[in-house]
């Protein structure tokens, strides 16, 4: 598949629990390759289940609004509770009995039924959840922890999912409805966060070109740049004032720094310089 996230070995785990490998592995590929299930929701960074996540919750606005509100105010955002319904298929949410059904209804339904549970969890559990008042208990909620939620409850969730039809909600709107959310919720993080990465290689591009040899002693790697000096040195020379340099008075800072240890530099001698004129007026 080329990629990996944990909740294909959630869900591969509970198929060969009742079925041969090689139908696990069909079954599997399918579920990653076809539009119907969770095509690419398998990958190490999960944006498919994150916007996925998104469109759940706009499902919420019109389902069942209060839960909706109530998230936001509370600051819980889709993609931090849904991979454990969307990418491990409720494995490690559900009790046994009742991923039995869960399953048998997601490969019927595909990823349909995977809004549905969704939508009957937060009906079910919707004075719970409005009853919370902290991040903790609500998280407790939407995962089904068994101290919170009975078995009873969460089998009662996964019979409720067929109540909602969202017979809408496929092919053409889905498409529309992923491609919307994404960019207002995720392209401006993910395009930031790649101009961050790619700021942060260049600076540590730039730290490996300036490595070398210390060029006090030339035994050690230099590791700082002493801008007084005007030379890189080892950590060795810095500490005992090797070579003439002076590492109390002397302007040292790190290889990715040495600009900063510069402007230190000019400025105190701009101060000194200020300080000397004024003596001689």
């Amino acid at each position: 598949m080329g990629d990996y996230h944990q909740g294909m070995g959630l869900a591969a785990g509970m198929l060969m629990l009742t079925l041969d490998d090689a139908t696990v592995v069909n079954l599997l590929h399918a579920c990653h390759k076809q539009d119907r299930y969770v095509p690419n929701i398998w990958r190490a960074e999960s944006i498919v289940s994150a916007t996925d996540g998104y469109v759940f919750l706009e499902l919420l606005k019109e389902h069942v609004p209060a839960v909706g509100r109530h998230l936001l105010e509370y600051r819980v955002p889709p993609e931090t509770f849904v991979q454990k319904w969307f990418c491990a298929l409720c494995v490690h949410v559900l009790p046994f009995e009742a991923l039995i059904p869960f399953f048998s209804s997601f490969f019927q339904h595909g990823h349909i039924h995977l809004f549905r549970f969704g939508l009957a969890l937060v009906d079910v559990l919707q004075q719970e959840i409005l009853n919370a008042r902290d991040e903790e208990t609500i998280y407790a909620l939407l995962r089904l922890d068994a101290e919170v939620v009975s078995d009873e409850i969460a089998l009662k969730i996964v019979t409720q999912a067929s109540d909602f039809a969202l017979e809408g909600l496929a092919g053409a709107k889905l498409t529309e409805l992923r491609e919307e959310m994404f960019d207002k919720h995720l392209k401006g993080r993910l395009l930031a966060a790649a101009k961050a990465h790619s700021e942060n290689l260049a600076a540590r591009a730039a730290t490996a070109a300036l490595e070398g040899p210390c060029e006090i002693c030339t035994d050690s790697t230099a590791e700082y740049y002493c801008a007084n000096c005007k030379k890189m040195i080892c950590e060795e020379c810095r500490d005992n004032n090797v070579g003439g340099h002076d590492d109390n008075s002397h302007h040292v800072a790190g290889l990715d720094e040495r600009e900063e240890a510069e402007e230190a530099l000019a400025q105190e001698l701009l101060e000194t310089g200020v300080k000397e004129v004024e003596l001689e007026d």
